[in-house]
């Protein structure tokens, strides 16, 4: 189903169609829908027409030839991490083993491709809401599960790939950009008192690295569940007025004076 969040039209599709083993949707602009095909990892990427389903462009996932995806504790693990869109879905940016990449929506034509530190890990990729920086955090492990040595976060121009910073926060969850790329946001994941969880975003600067303000999203108690209810997102509109932060609630903080 498509839904017009402005009028509140729907479109709809319903059986004989049937969605093949691992594949995801992203809806871009009109009836225009991304399609990602998985089998034990991405394959293919196509642009198809909804609700027909006709296949207007289809691209290999990645590249360049995929290396073996690590195995732990006989778990393989995925080494694809995004897809990030820019607000107006022009542009999407994604990695896979240790590639960054950048396509253009229309065509899934690629604009730029970054070799990432060999030994990092793509954890978390963002697109600027207007497309003028990309944003790949980085770590040597899961900084969720305190296992990572080091730690950091790359900025590349939307347009061109090249380096615009690099910055070492600390994040637990989601990064976003601002709306113009200027700044980015973290989530942590704080300790509190009595064995507390404090989701915090902390906004830093991009070519500076300097913090600029925090905010505590929300204090989990201790419990079975805590593990899930302290997840937490961040995002900025497009419009650069507002940082939006969700987890077990949703808030909406004003930015600037």
């Amino acid at each position: 189903m498509i839904v017009d969040l402005r009028t509140g039209q729907r479109i709809e599709r319903v059986l004989p169609f049937s969605p093949g083993q691992g594949e995801s949707y992203y809806a871009l602009a009109g009836t225009t829908v991304l399609d990602v095909h998985r089998r034990d990892q991405a394959e293919d990427l196509a642009l198809v027409e909804f609700p027909s389903y006709r296949q207007l462009v289809k691209v290999p996932y990645a590249t360049q030839p995929r290396k073996p995806r690590p195995i732990i504790s006989n778990i393989t693990l995925s080494t694809d991490y995004g897809l990030a869109f820019s607000a107006d879905r022009k542009m999407l940016a994604y990695a896979f083993d240790d590639t960054l990449l950048c396509r253009r929506t229309e065509d899934l034509k690629v604009l730029w491709s970054r070799p990432l530190e060999a030994g990092m890990k793509p954890l978390r990729v963002d697109v600027s809401p207007l497309g003028s920086r990309v944003a790949v955090a980085m770590a040597d492990g899961e900084p969720l599960l305190n296992q990572q040595h080091r730690a950091y976060i790359a900025v590349y121009d939307g347009e061109t790939g090249k380096d615009s910073g690099r910055l070492s926060p600390r994040w637990s969850d989601g990064i976003a950009l601002s709306a113009d790329g200027m700044q980015i946001a973290t989530v942590v994941r704080e300790p509190g008192k009595k064995g507390d969880v404090i989701p915090t975003v902390y906004i830093y600067d991009v070519s500076s690295g300097q913090k600029l303000a925090s905010i505590v999203h929300d204090r989990i108690k201790d419990s079975r569940h805590q593990l899930l209810e302290a997840a937490c997102g961040v995002a900025f509109t497009s419009d650069g007025k507002y940082m939006i932060t969700s987890g077990m609630a949703t808030k909406v903080w004003r930015l600037g004076s």
